[in-house]
């Protein structure tokens, strides 16, 4: 058994719960090979990682990778189109079978010396999971926070397994694996811009405000939350781990809510910052975005921008006034914002600057950065696996990653940007051959986890 490298700070634990969406809902006019709707949402998963006791006896490890392995090595083929399943077997089968994340699996949250952990909200990439950006969700859960990584069933994950429902609640296990948009049949022909990716968008809101939903039953007195919450093996919750018995809150959910994202996860966070919940959800309470890498194509231009105060305000007025009472929030406030780039991206000349007149629309508590000689997969697992190619690149990275990312939540990032070295945009061009759009190869001058401000 091999461990990803341990996070400092509280030993953390992590569950994954689960829960039905009844009646399935639909997004989009797209079917698979077999006829089924490509985008039905059935059921919600997440994965909480937090912190817990060691004194309190589990055995630390979680699977990296979804089981069954045959599962993965199929969904990494579709996700990764040319590349034949001879090639990426061995891959899986290796990391699938030895590797394991360092959390104790459903141990109970650990109790609060005083005030409530802070809760976060953490959406993944294409290619991504609940557990592929486990070292971004241990470290920050080993520093005092609650990270609720959401299970994307959209098809942009390689692989998960979701449940249908019957008419009397009986599951039967369904796989979804990642879609790609010329395998779709539809009844008629989009000329909207991604089709695919803008109705996962849709999706994936309702999933951020199900998963923020059923979250906030869990932490309410024992016996009182939804009974169809249960475990993703399907044995009951035990809600005794997650409430406290004084009544005081174990988690900050109610307000100062942190939503954060990766690449399409970032598009995603922006997209729930941008729009109004559906119908009948409640405005999550988010005061803080932190996103890595966003990518932006999905939403049309000159989008995403913060949702109108108005708009906000007339929400409020449709909505019950219990629903708001929980996840109400400073509606004319906008939320503080930090966008770290990789060198990658930031050299994606257009769509730099498009995210860059973003950040700017999100008013004056916006922060962007970019980590010199890093890459889009960096934010990921990935490169932090052990006996991967350049780990020691992926690790300093991650590490920087870090320090920013629990810097900006615990409201200290100034002062750590003070702490860091930082350098001016600069451009280098280098010898070599011109990619197919006739660009040159270039790089950001700087070294490896150097911060550029914008």
């Amino acid at each position: 058994m091999v461990f990803l490298a341990e996070p400092l700070g509280y030993p953390v634990g992590s569950t994954t719960f689960v829960t039905p969406i009844q009646p399935p809902l639909k997004f989009g006019d797209a079917k698979t090979q077999d006829g089924k709707p490509a985008l039905e949402l059935s059921e919600v998963a997440f994965t909480a990682y937090y912190p817990t006791d060691t004194v309190v006896r589990r055995k630390k490890g979680l699977d990296w990778l979804l089981r069954p392995l045959k599962c993965s090595l199929k969904g990494f083929v579709a996700f990764a189109g040319a590349i034949p399943s001879f090639v990426l077997w061995p891959l899986v089968y290796f990391y699938g079978a030895i590797l394991r994340l360092p959390v104790y699996p459903n141990a109970p949250l650990l109790r609060p010396k005083q005030n409530a952990w802070p809760l976060v909200i953490f959406s993944h990439g294409l290619g991504g999971s609940r557990t592929a950006y486990s070292q971004i969700c241990s470290r920050m859960a080993a520093t005092g926070k609650v990270v609720i990584a959401i299970e994307h069933r959209d098809g942009t994950s390689p692989c998960c397994i979701t449940n249908r429902y019957d008419a009397d609640g009986k599951p039967t296990p369904e796989v979804v694996y990642y879609l790609q948009e010329e395998k779709l049949h539809r009844p008629v022909k989009h000329d909207e811009y991604l089709p695919l990716r803008q109705e996962q968008l849709q999706f994936r809101c309702h999933e951020v405000h199900a998963t923020y939903s059923t979250f906030l039953s869990l932490l309410q007195a024992p016996g009182s939350g939804p009974h169809a919450v249960r475990l993703v093996d399907g044995s009951p919750v035990n809600q005794e781990d997650w409430t406290s018995d004084d009544g005081k809150p174990l988690v900050e959910a109610m307000r100062d809510v942190t939503m954060a994202g990766h690449s399409f996860g970032g598009c995603t966070a922006f997209h729930v910052l941008s729009t109004l919940p559906p119908e009948h959800a409640a405005r999550i309470p988010i005061t803080k975005m932190l996103i890595y890498d966003p990518w932006l194509d999905p939403i049309p231009s000159p989008g995403p921008r913060p949702l109108d105060i108005h708009k906000i305000e007339a929400h409020r007025r449709v909505t019950s006034s219990s629903e708001e009472t929980l996840a109400g929030g400073d509606t004319k406030t906008l939320p503080e914002l930090v966008v770290i780039n990789s060198e990658q991206f930031t050299l994606w000349t257009e769509h730099f600057e498009r995210l860059d007149g973003v950040v700017k629309t999100w008013g004056p508590k916006s922060t962007f950065v970019t980590l010199a000689g890093s890459s889009h997969a960096q934010f990921s697992d990935f490169l932090t696996l052990p006996f991967v190619p350049k780990r020691k690149r992926g690790m300093k990275i991650m590490d920087c990653v870090d320090r920013l990312s629990n810097a900006f939540v615990d409201g200290r990032l100034e002062e750590q940007l003070e702490g860091e070295t930082r350098r001016n945009m600069e451009v280098i061009t280098l010898p070599g051959k011109k990619d197919k759009w006739g660009q040159a190869p270039r790089k950001l001058a700087g070294d490896l986890g150097d911060i550029i401000v914008h």
